[in-house]
């Protein structure tokens, strides 16, 4: 098999230009290229490191930081990739494997930024202008895909992870051509025998790689298992591949290596079930459900993958929750296992009447494998939703006398406090199991400070009257442990206790510089100072809207609009505020360059539509909620639904109404759901009933005005 056989018309088959000696990113301006942190004048440097032994594994960091950071892309990604690539084809990298896993991510970015385009439709411009970046970077993936091709005719001088993953990677290309079909085909055959070894991971990996672009393989059962599940990762599977794939469950476990190779797909957890929840989460539904319990079907990683499916896949969702539930109620579950999925989908009744089945079993008060109980788990899931169940799981939790760390939520930050935030009130029968705990000699001081830390959040949030059962137990606490200040806090809020002196600086500060300004400006105000000597500082603020340093537009905005109701502006600052409000709402949110987003022109906006209705044409009006609500940054969601709310409020012209409507119709017809997070399915049900509620608001039409009402927004 000869180098050039790798190749294809019209792509590269060589390792191309700049791979000699001293040639590393020739003819590549750095300086015009983005990275993550700006020019990517580091590339280059970066680049030369990777052939030194001494410098690989730093360069190698500063790559991924400079041009891969987190996982996103920049105009200098696919260039930086494209040279590692042509130094691992010349054989200069001193980390080869290194190199080429840099290779990898950045093809499975490629794949991620992708599948992201999904939830663009809803902001056709956005979605535009990222199908335009995508091509980009899927152009500058199949040049390095290409330059890396000559390497699959020495794949034995590679370790076997390394020349399975440079196989796989033939697969990311855009389209496979004949040559390059026929020699993947040869890698097929020649390691399909019954002996095994790394050719037959090799053959595995070209069998997947020649499905994924819909060609034939070697009939053989393995070559067409790994075929389907190329076929998978390709979009290419059928209904009958989803049964096929189910039946021959036992070979495709076989060959899972294909999906799973830890250099081009890099997925925490890693097994089979997640990489199809990962990959197509309502065929992963469709095959998991139909999987026997008692042949892997009641597995943990194929529970963690049905969860991973519901949380991706509104589509996949009702036969992945089912069977969950039916899984639930088996004798032999594993409770940690079910409550940390079934928590995830707590706003079901079913899912909620099943977690409190599941925290009642005896088995329940045991340590989970990360922190707390899965009783105190499915309690904290409770009290989330407001189901009074929630007080009596924890209350027979914390009359278990449980470890400092079984006090502790499923989740690196999840304390027992964090139940007070829920808004649930505690019951006597919760409250008497408090006080029991904090009486008990043999409990632990750390225990005593977690359970003081959820008294106190209810302190902060009840009237002492609902409280005033564990006073004597505070009291206790005062006296048998001096050290802990926490009880004397709580008793001196309800003033049973002199007030302990306040640390200097204890008051509440705002997160930000600017926020902290904006507080001192309106405290100056309210104090009687002239506006006129602030007014210049909160017109800055919102002048900066959309740019690096805004941090505070909204609530800026927001504080002029209400010393100009108040009376407080003259009319030249008034109408000088109205005219910067109208300028900042129909900025181009495209345009923005701040890190958060189109957040600030939506609030902005949200502020100026009361006062004036929307001051720009409808397709604006649409473009700005659609830039919030697909965008993924925080707080970008809920200012474009508040936009959205406030243009509804406003009685707003039919057209801009019905335009912002479709945009938010578009997200109610997508099968991925707004919200991936530990409460995604919750938030997304949320944000799907106010969705709807809007959707109507928007394009339904004013009652008719009589002549002497005059003319409409």
């Amino acid at each position: 098999m000869g180098t050039e056989s790798t190749g294809d018309a019209g792509s590269r088959g060589s390792a191309g230009p700049g791979t000699g000696s001293g040639a590393v990113t020739a003819g590549v301006d750095w300086s015009e290229l983005d990275g993550a942190y700006g020019p990517a004048t580091e590339v280059p440097e970066a680049l030369e490191g990777l052939t030194d032994p001494e410098l690989a594994d730093d360069a190698l960091d500063d790559l991924y930081s400079t041009v891969l950071h987190q996982g996103s892309l920049y105009p200098a990604s696919g260039p930086a990739v494209l040279e590692v690539a042509r130094l691992l084809a010349a054989g200069r990298c001193a980390d080869p494997t290194g190199a080429l896993s840099l290779v990898a991510y950045y093809s499975q970015c490629v794949q991620e930024h992708r599948a992201a385009l999904a939830f663009l439709r809803a902001y056709p411009r956005g979605y535009r202008r990222a199908e335009e970046r995508l091509g980009e970077y899927r152009a500058r993936l199949d040049e390095a895909v290409d330059v890396l091709a000559p390497l699959l005719a020495s794949l034995g001088s590679f370790d076997p992870l390394a020349a399975q993953a440079l196989t796989l990677l033939q697969g990311r290309r855009s389209r496979l051509g004949p040559q390059r079909a026929a020699v993947l085909g040869e890698l097929a055959s020649a390691g399909s025998g019954p002996e095994g070894g790394p050719d037959a991971a090799i053959a595995r990996a070209a069998a997947f790689v020649l499905g994924r672009h819909g060609l034939g393989v070697p009939d053989t059962p393995e070559a067409r298992t790994c075929a389907l599940l190329g076929r998978v990762a390709g979009s290419r599977a059928s209904e009958e591949d989803a049964r096929t794939l189910a039946a021959d469950w036992s070979t495709a476990l076989g060959v899972a290596d294909v999906c799973l190779n830890e250099l081009t797909d890099d997925i925490p957890d890693p097994s089979l079930p997640m990489w199809l929840a990962l990959t197509d989460p309502r065929l992963a539904a469709e095959v998991l459900t139909a999987l026997p319990a008692d042949a892997g079907g009641a597995s943990t990683e194929v529970i963690e993958a049905l969860t991973e499916a519901v949380l991706r896949s509104r589509g996949a969702t009702p036969s992945a929750r089912e069977r969950l539930l039916e899984l639930a109620e088996r004798p032999d579950a594993d409770l940690d296992t079910m409550v940390g999925a079934l928590r995830l989908m707590r706003s079901w009744p079913e899912v909620r009447d099943a977690l409190a089945r599941l925290a009642a079993r005896p088995e329940a008060l045991r340590p989970s494998r990360h922190r707390g109980t899965p009783r105190t788990d499915a309690a904290y899931a409770l009290a989330t939703q407001g189901d009074g169940r929630w007080a009596g799981l924890l209350a027979s939790a914390l009359r278990a006398r449980p470890n400092p760390s079984d006090l502790r939520l499923n989740g690196m930050t999840g304390f027992v406090r964090d139940f007070a935030a829920t808004g649930a009130a505690p019951t006597p029968k919760l409250l008497d199991a408090v006080a029991g705990l904090l009486t008990d000699p043999a409990a632990t001081d750390d225990a005593i400070e977690a359970v003081l830390d959820l008294v106190g959040g209810w302190a902060e949030r009840w009237p002492a009257s609902l409280l005033s059962s564990v006073v004597p137990a505070l009291e206790r606490v005062r006296a048998d442990r001096p050290q802990s200040k926490k009880a004397l806090k709580i008793l001196a809020s309800w003033g049973d206790a002199p007030t302990p002196a306040r640390r200097p600086g204890a008051t509440a500060q705002a997160w930000s510089k600017q926020g902290r300004q904006l507080a001192a400006a309106r405290r100056r105000v309210d104090s009687g100072q002239p506006v006129a000597e602030q007014l210049p500082l909160v017109l800055a603020m919102i002048e900066g809207a959309g740019r690096d340093v805004d941090e505070v537009a909204g609530d800026a905005a927001a504080l002029a609009v209400q010393w100009d109701r108040s009376g407080l502006l003259d009319p030249g600052d008034a109408a000088r505020l109205r005219s910067l409000l109208t300028e900042v709402t129909l900025r181009d949110p495209a345009d923005s360059a701040s890190w958060t987003g189109a957040r600030p022109l939506a609030q902005v906006a949200t502020v100026i539509v009361p006062m004036t209705g929307w001051p720009g044409t409808p397709e604006q009006a649409a473009e700005l909620v659609a830039a919030c609500v697909t965008s993924g940054r925080p707080g970008n969601l809920d200012a474009g639904l508040d936009l959205a709310e406030s243009l509804a409020a406003a009685a707003v012209a039919p057209r801009a109404g019905e335009a912002v409507a479709e945009v938010l119709a578009r997200l109610l017809d997508a099968d991925e759901r707004i919200s991936r997070t530990g409460d995604g399915v919750a938030e997304d049900e949320r944000v799907r009933d106010r969705l709807r509620v809007l959707a109507a608001r928007l394009t339904a039409r004013p009652p008719a005005r009589s002549p002497a009402a005059g003319p409409s927004r």
